[in-house]
C-alpha cells in the first residue's frame, strides 16, 4: 500500500531532485454531483494544496528539502464510467504519487478496486455503505469513514425513540429519499429500523436525481401530519426541501434532512494541471 513513506520512496526513486509531488483526483465538476462535491470535498482539496505549498511544500527526508504539490484534476461528470476512466488515467498515464477520492457513495465504490490493484489508499470520506466492514477486508487499503447506513438509521431511531418516551413526539414518520444509491440504501435500512422501533411510516417517497421543484412534494408530505420527517437527500436538494417546507408552513416536531446535491450542468472536457 502506498502510504506517506511509500510515496516518498517512489518519488525518490523517480528522481533525486523531484520538482513536485503529484496528487491527482477525479471529481464532479459537472453533472448532478457538482454541488455536493463543490461544497464538501473540492474546497478542502484546494485548501490543502494552497496551505501546504504556501508553507513550502511537503518535506522529503530523502532529499532534505520540501517539495511543492502539483495537482492533476479530471472531471468525472458525476458518472461512474468517467470516474473509472479518469482514475485509470491518473494511475497508468499520469503516474501520480497519490490519488484523492471522488465524491459520493456510488463513485467511491466504482473506483475502489482500481485503487486497490494499483496500491493507492482509498480514503472514502463521502461514502456510506452497509458492506463497509466487508469492503475494508476485500480492499485492505480502503477506509470507509462514514460507517454503515444501518448504524446511522439505528442512531436516528434511538434519538426519536427517546423523544417519544419523553412524550414529546408520536409514532408517525414521513421519509423522502433521492433515487440513487445513497438515498435508496438509507431509506431501505431506515424502514426496517422504524418498524423495529414501533414507528408508523405514513409517507415514503423517492424523488429523481436533479429534481428542481419540491413544492408539491412537501405539500403532500404535510397532508400526512407526521411527527417526524427525514429526508435522505443531497445539497442543495436539502436546502430546497427546507425552503419548500417553510413556504408550505410544514413544521413537524422533528425535521432532519441530512445533506445534499444538485446542479444540471453541461458535460465538458476536463483535464487540468495546476500548482497552487
Amino acid at each position: 500500500m502506498r502510504g506517506t513513506d511509500g510515496v516518498a520512496s517512489a518519488i525518490a526513486a523517480y528522481s533525486e531532485t523531484p520538482k513536485s509531488i503529484r496528487i491527482g483526483y477525479a471529481i464532479s465538476l459537472t453533472g448532478p454531483n457538482t454541488a455536493g462535491a463543490g461544497i464538501t470535498v473540492l474546497p478542502n482539496y484546494r485548501l490543502l494544496v494552497k496551505e501546504v505549498n504556501a508553507a513550502g511544500g511537503i518535506m522529503l527526508k530523502s532529499i532534505g528539502k520540501p517539495v511543492p504539490i502539483e495537482v492533476i484534476q479530471y472531471d468525472d461528470h458525476s458518472n461512474a464510467d468517467d470516474a473509472v476512466a479518469a482514475v485509470e488515467r491518473l494511475i497508468s498515464e499520469d503516474k501520480v504519487d497519490f490519488i484523492l477520492p471522488p465524491w459520493g457513495t456510488g463513485l467511491n465504490l466504482a473506483v475502489a478496486s482500481l485503487f486497490h490493484r494499483a496500491g493507492y489508499p482509498l480514503l472514502a470520506t463521502t461514502a456510506m455503505n452497509d458492506q463497509a466492514p466487508e469492503l475494508g477486508k476485500l480492499w485492505p487499503n480502503s477506509f470507509w469513514f462514514n460507517g454503515t447506513a444501518t448504524g446511522a438509521a439505528q442512531a436516528f431511531v434511538a434519538t426519536i425513540s427517546k423523544l417519544r418516551s419523553d412524550g414529546k413526539i408520536g409514532n408517525s414518520v414521513a421519509i423522502l429519499s433521492v433515487a440513487d444509491q445513497f438515498g435508496i440504501g438509507l431509506a431501505k435500512v431506515a424502514r426496517k429500523a422504524f418498524k423495529q422501533g414501533g414507528f408508523v411510516l405514513v409517507y415514503d417517497r423517492a424523488y429523481p436525481v436533479e429534481t428542481e421543484d419540491m413544492r408539491e412534494v412537501m405539500i403532500e408530505v404535510k397532508r400526512h401530519h407526521p411527527d417526524t420527517f427525514a429526508a435522505f437527500s443531497y445539497p442543495p436538494d436539502t436546502i430546497m426541501i427546507t425552503e419548500q417546507a417553510r413556504a408550505s408552513n410544514f413544521n413537524p416536531k422533528v425535521f432532519i434532512p441530512p445533506s445534499g446535491r444538485h446542479s444540471r450542468s453541461t458535460r465538458s472536457a476536463s483535464a487540468s494541471t495546476w500548482k497552487a
